[in-house]
């Protein structure tokens, strides 16, 4: 029996993946809350800790987290432990871990997945930011609520949104708003700016894209940022030569993989611009930016 372990799937030649080659593909997944909180109590077990420590709670900040970098987490909040202990202690045994050792080793140590793409849980609060109450109260029901009250939601029958486009004036706290709903609803943040899809190789911002979607979908519950959208999802049309035609092919797969989220859970996509003219139309029908909050009649 032949056997072959691979990162990327799609790399692997059609050849070998025939009948009588290699004739099942087994997908290892990330590890559920359920999982990680097994793999921790198993890294942990020897592990001095603190009767504050609670485990599930670990477990449940640590969405992405594989069995690996489980490992590495209990190894480097022991080493948060080892050096209090020889700062009290000369010769000393090891220090209980506490939850700061924790909170440090997740400073320090990520999800894998997530290496490559800006990615964080912000820690911007809904009081950090002034006023915008009615704009704060359409995020936390869009945004907060579908992430954190899933089965509730779906017991009333309601769907949640799937997009949400941000538009006004520049300096109204677009960003800022979603890096406090970000943080309400404790999802992983993935932020990609315009200028960052751009790229003098054919393909490249196509395949950023892609993956930040595939990371996103992992890591989840997460929200896909994109600022600047007009730039990323500009009307077509318009040139059909340089930059006109990358940004047709960007578009092109913003709305593949829009379409391909309707199946998945805990993944939502919001986007600001200061030109909600400038967006394609085919963006803003249901199940892609289902919801539009502006900014300019606050500010006029």
């Amino acid at each position: 029996m032949f056997s072959l372990f691979v990162l990327r799937v799609d790399s692997i030649n059609p050849v070998l993946r025939r009948s009588g080659r290699l004739d099942a593909a087994v997908e290892v997944t990330i590890p559920s809350e359920e999982d990680r909180l097994r793999i921790l109590k198993l890294y942990s077990k020897k592990l001095p800790l603190d009767p504050s420590v609670d485990l599930e709670d670990i477990a449940a900040s640590c969405k992405g987290y594989v069995g690996a970098d489980l490992e590495a987490l209990c190894r480097e909040a022991a080493m948060s432990a080892d050096r209090r202990s020889s700062n009290i202690k000369k010769g000393g045994s090891l220090c209980d871990l506490t939850m700061d050792d924790w909170k440090h080793a997740r400073s320090v140590v990520g999800p894998s997945i997530t290496r490559g793409v800006t990615v964080e849980i912000p820690k911007v609060s809904w009081e950090d930011i002034g006023g915008l109450n009615e704009l704060k109260k359409k995020l936390q029901q869009a945004v907060e609520w579908p992430i954190k009250y899933p089965e509730q939601l779906a017991r009333l029958g309601i769907s949640p949104v799937r997009g949400i486009l941000l538009h006004g004036p520049p300096g109204c706290s677009k960003t800022t708003l979603v890096k406090a709903a970000a943080n309400a609803a404790q999802a992983s943040l993935f932020s990609l700016s315009g200028a960052e899809l751009y790229s003098m190789y054919v393909g490249e911002g196509e395949a950023l894209l892609r993956n930040t979607f595939q990371r996103a979908r992992l890591a989840a519950p997460s929200i896909i940022f994109f600022d600047e959208a007009d730039v990323i999802a500009a009307k077509r049309g318009g040139n059909s030569s340089g930059n006109g035609a990358v940004g047709e092919r960007l578009l092109s797969t913003l709305l593949t993989e829009m379409d391909g989220l309707e199946e998945a859970t805990g993944i939502l996509v919001l986007a600001a611009t200061n030109r909600p003219y400038a967006i394609d139309a085919a963006l803003m029908r249901p199940g892609r930016f289902d919801l539009g909050v502006s900014f300019n009649d606050i500010f006029v």
